[in-house]
């Protein structure tokens, strides 16, 4: 999951609250801390990520502690010493795997733009042609993806300010990609009558800040289930859009 230009600027690091009713649970978007007192659900790997034939095992287990450290303390917090710490090595070593701690961050942000990119323009394309289809099946995606890699989705959206000047770019073409998939997806169906006239950057905007909300509290929450929410919030966006019912 990952909220994408132009919706939101990441580097306002804006704050969005779940829909969970406790005053405990940490606003999505932040960075700096996890609440102690918020037990992680024992469904959900904590520090879940896409698999990828382009890292070494290595370099595997240090962005598996990047994940928690950085959502956790946030990027600033958290020191080199830190990560090494966390992956049981000397701090030295994790030089023969990255660079530096940004280049740890920029293939954080490059693996959860890739993951939400395919599966974002597989679930459309497998969709077939209504928009309506289309739309919840995307949505659907996004969910899945929140839930199943919250602290990644955190960090993807949070950090950027902090991202090397190439990832950065890699990160605002990501989001555009996006962007204009999901756009055209509303234009055809506003163009087609199943959706009524809208701005899409805000219609956008409301969807998948709504969406990247459940990273704060999903993880806390062990009652709900992903596949659920995914059809709830697809059913809530084809109300948003105004879809027509089908005849």
């Amino acid at each position: 999951m990952v909220v994408r230009r132009p919706f939101f600027d990441s580097r306002t690091r804006r704050r969005h609250t779940g829909t969970v009713s406790t005053a405990d649970v940490p606003s999505w978007g932040t960075s700096g801390g996890e609440e102690q007192n918020l037990v992680w659900r024992p469904d959900l790997e904590p520090r879940a990520l896409p698999s990828s034939q382009r890292m070494t095992s290595s370099q595997r287990a240090i962005l598996e502690a990047c994940v928690e450290l950085f959502a956790d303390r946030g990027y600033t917090g958290t020191s080199v010493r830190d990560i090494a710490d966390l992956v049981g090595i000397k701090a030295a070593s994790l030089y023969k795997s990255f660079k530096s701690k940004q280049a740890m961050l920029d293939a954080l942000s490059d693996l959860g733009h890739a993951e939400f990119g395919r599966q974002q323009l597989a679930s459309v394309l497998a969709a077939g042609d209504d928009p309506r289809d289309q739309l919840s099946a995307s949505t659907k995606a996004l969910v899945l993806m929140t839930c199943q890699y919250p602290r990644l989705s955190r960090i993807v959206n949070s950090e950027v300010r902090y991202l090397s000047p190439p990832a950065f770019e890699r990160d605002r073409a990501a989001r555009r990609q996006s962007a204009g998939i999901l756009h055209d997806v509303l234009a055809r169906g506003e163009a087609s009558g199943v959706f009524r006239a809208a701005d899409f950057a805000s219609t956008t905007v409301l969807m998948w800040g709504l969406v990247l909300a459940l990273a704060s509290w999903y993880p806390y929450a062990p009652d709900e289930r992903a596949e659920q929410l995914a059809d709830s919030y697809a059913e809530m966006f084809l109300g948003i859009v105004g879809a027509r019912d089908r005849t």
